[in-house]
């Protein structure tokens, strides 16, 4: 599992990230690994996904060679993209759909994560649930850690970095999933242009 933290301010906004991986109850640290942050550059921004090891690698394949699928503009805008996505990542890449999970009235793309680029900060859960956020946020193992030493220092603080960091690093001190370093990234909020969409709509998987 892993924990990323959010946080935007003034102009700026950060994304932070520990670098814990781990096979069942082997735990891979960053000290017998290399490059590998669990931060994805995406058009005009980052992502930072909790869950599976794979879906870094899913996206940063779709970053590169579907680039034009990232809408991530606005609530709306990443809802319409991960509509897109799960074709893609249920063709392309194998994902394992749901269907037989009846309790859900909808397919998962199993991606839960954040968000932060030019236009903002935002969140998305595995059934597509958005939500766009203001000031911080956080997700997977140690969030609460990470919300409530974030939510102490929000207003003492200008720096997002060091702010979404120590988030992060709360939930590595209290929480065996998540493990020390943090890489962060930031970027300056404005209005860049979101990358070209190629119109194409998911075809329908059901017979």
């Amino acid at each position: 599992m892993s924990v990323v933290t959010i946080v935007r301010k003034g102009n700026r906004a950060a994304i932070a990230a520990d670098t814990l991986y781990s096979l069942g109850d082997l735990r891979i640290t960053h000290a017998y690994t290399s490059k590998r942050s669990k931060l994805i550059e995406i058009p005009n921004g980052w992502m930072g996904l909790v869950g599976s090891t794979t879906h870094h690698l899913v996206m940063k394949s779709i970053a590169r060679k579907k680039p034009e699928l990232l809408d991530f503009s606005s609530e709306d805008a990443i809802f319409e993209s991960l509509l897109d996505l799960q074709e893609v990542l249920t063709e392309d890449y194998y994902l394992r759909d749901d269907e037989d999970d009846d309790d859900q009235p909808y397919d998962s793309n199993q991606l839960v994560g954040l968000i932060c680029n030019g236009w903002g900060i935002f969140g998305m859960s595995s059934y597509r649930e958005v939500a766009e956020y203001d000031r911080f946020w956080a997700a997977g193992n140690g969030d609460s850690i990470a919300l409530g030493a974030m939510y102490a220092v929000y207003d003492q603080l200008d720096d997002v970095e060091a702010i979404a960091r120590i988030g992060a690093e709360a939930a590595c001190a209290f929480d065996d999933s998540c493990g020390l370093p943090v890489h962060v990234q930031s970027v300056v909020l404005g209005s860049p242009a979101p990358a070209p969409r190629s119109g194409k709509k998911a075809k329908s998987r059901r017979k």
